[in-house]
């Protein structure tokens, strides 16, 4: 009796950390679907440098500032390759805390697109905003699949 109360205890002590995100999950069709939007961004900015600055916001001044996509190609590539390794670990705890730390980029994106006078305030909140509630709810979603439930917590006691 003494061994099955303590594995059953050790088990329930290990579920939270053991558990990984079925890729059939809600959050993790979420960061999927972040990795491939910001695999797309990458691309598009390496290969329609022009056509991604418009999409980001502000059109360049002059092509030889297309410079500026490729470094952002390059953002969005390694934030990508980040997420992907996260992804194939399948841990919830530790994509949620990427995902969240990632929000930061679309909000100052936005802040910096609606305070130049090129930019639109409008397009930088529905564009930014939209990207950056995306990864707060995307965020929530794979913390909430960290945290035990109701049944692991009863386990416990």
């Amino acid at each position: 009796m003494m061994i099955t109360a303590r594995s059953s205890h050790l088990a329930a002590m290990t579920s939270p950390l053991d558990s990984r995100l079925s890729p059939r999950s809600l959050p993790f069709v979420l960061a999927v679907g972040l990795a491939a939007f910001l695999l797309l961004l990458a691309v598009r900015g390496w290969l329609a440098p022009l056509d991604a600055a418009h999409g980001f916001g502000i059109d360049l001044a002059a092509p030889v500032d297309a410079f500026y996509l490729y470094v952002k190609g390059d953002r969005d590539l390694t934030l990508t390759a980040i997420l992907i390794a996260l992804l194939v670990y399948r841990r919830p705890a530790p994509l949620a805390l990427f995902v969240a730390a990632a929000c930061v980029a679309p909000v100052i994106d936005g802040s910096l697109v609606a305070a130049d006078p090129r930019g639109h305030a409008g397009y930088a909140l529905a564009v930014h905003g939209s990207a950056a509630i995306y990864g707060v709810v995307t965020a929530a979603l794979l913390w909430r699949a960290h945290r035990p439930g109701p049944r692991a917590a009863a386990a416990e006691l």
